[in-house]
């Protein structure tokens, strides 16, 4: 019950630690890339807001496929 536990908490910190890694380099690259190559025109903001997005939708995928080798690796969903 206890380790079950341990490891919940270790797998939502991994998350979070993932999570926080890939949105917080997003915004200091995105930071720097506006300051020093200010996106004139429809263009180019549309650019930026669709790798802003999918950056968004690609960290939570990298952590479903964590959360799921994990659950693959522990059986947990062996009727599945």
């Amino acid at each position: 019950m206890l380790l079950g536990l341990i490891q919940g908490i270790a797998l939502l910190g991994l998350t979070v630690a993932i999570h926080t890694a890939v949105l917080g380099g997003m915004f200091v690259r995105f930071q720097r890339h506006i300051q020093f190559h200010l996106p004139i025109g429809f263009i180019a903001n549309s650019w930026l807001l669709t790798r802003i997005a999918a950056i968004t939708v690609l960290a939570p995928l990298v952590e479903i496929c964590i959360w799921a080798e994990f659950y693959y690796c522990k059986e947990s969903l062996s009727d599945v």
